[in-house]
């Protein structure tokens, strides 16, 4: 009972460290406060590095909010729909109030239009964890008829499929500044930096499986992890400086080295 207790306590911790990565992720994105272009216009050896650094590590927090998704809902075969409305009524809320707020401070104009779109929330991951929530009982009766090989290799298919392929086929196409159509096994011609339901399904199962089949790391094996970990990061950093003239990504959702992280 106490081992429950103190993992579910680790789950916990594990949610808040990632809702802070996703602050993190859009303070330093163009999108949101754009931290790399000022670290960038202040020509400072220090700030842009450590940011990239930063970044790397901030960008595991989706994935890893879809693993722990698999992980506590992988023996599940329910559905509550209210679930669907609450959460989409949220982001609704959200999304008047930001609206709203900006007609009152003259940032936006009122229009049908606006309004329109404003209850059409732009918010990938609202439908792809909606579309996964809906899929799930189904994908768990599934899994729940695999033994432990069977489950072993449908992630070995799935995460060549959607990872491993996807971060070389991206990479080549950065290096020879490219676009390459039909090779993607996710879409005609491109993965959509992992922002699609074959992804989302992927990241799911693997949290399912570290539930059904959990390994007991000891401080040795905790210690080698935790050094894959910032391995991954300082890697996907580096490549960012280095192939910062190239149209190279190793920070997709479906990189390999952030499902490594």
């Amino acid at each position: 009972m106490e081992k429950s207790a103190e993992r579910l306590s680790n789950m916990d911790l594990l949610r808040v460290i990632c809702s802070v990565f996703v602050i993190v992720e859009h303070f330093c994105e163009s999108g949101g406060c754009n931290a790399f272009g000022f670290a960038m216009e202040a020509s400072s050896a220090i700030s842009y590095p450590f940011l990239r650094f930063l970044y790397s590590l901030s960008r595991v927090a989706v994935p890893c909010f879809i693993i722990l998704s698999g992980y506590f809902s992988i023996n599940s075969v329910k559905q509550k729909i209210g679930k669907v409305i609450s959460l989409t009524l949220t982001v609704i809320s959200y999304s008047m109030i930001t609206y709203v707020a900006g007609i009152l401070f003259g940032s936006n104009s009122f229009s049908l239009k606006q309004i329109v779109f404003t209850l059409l929330p732009q918010n990938y991951y609202l439908y792809l964890f909606l579309t996964l929530y809906l899929l799930s009982p189904f994908i768990n009766r599934l899994i729940a008829g695999l033994s432990q090989k069977q489950y072993q290799r449908l992630l070995c298919v799935l995460i060549f499929s959607f990872v491993i392929w996807s971060t070389f086929i991206n990479a080549l196409c950065g290096i020879f500044d490219m676009q390459l159509t039909g090779v993607f096994a996710t879409g005609r011609t491109t993965t959509d930096m992992g922002f699609n339901i074959c992804n989302f399904v992927t990241l799911y199962l693997i949290g399912g499986y570290i539930k059904k089949y959990p390994v007991k790391l000891k401080a040795k094996g905790f210690l080698m992890l935790s050094a894959g970990i910032l391995g991954c990061a300082v890697i996907t950093a580096v490549s960012a400086i280095i192939f910062k003239n190239y149209s190279i990504d190793f920070l997709t959702h479906d990189s390999i080295f952030i499902v490594l992280q």
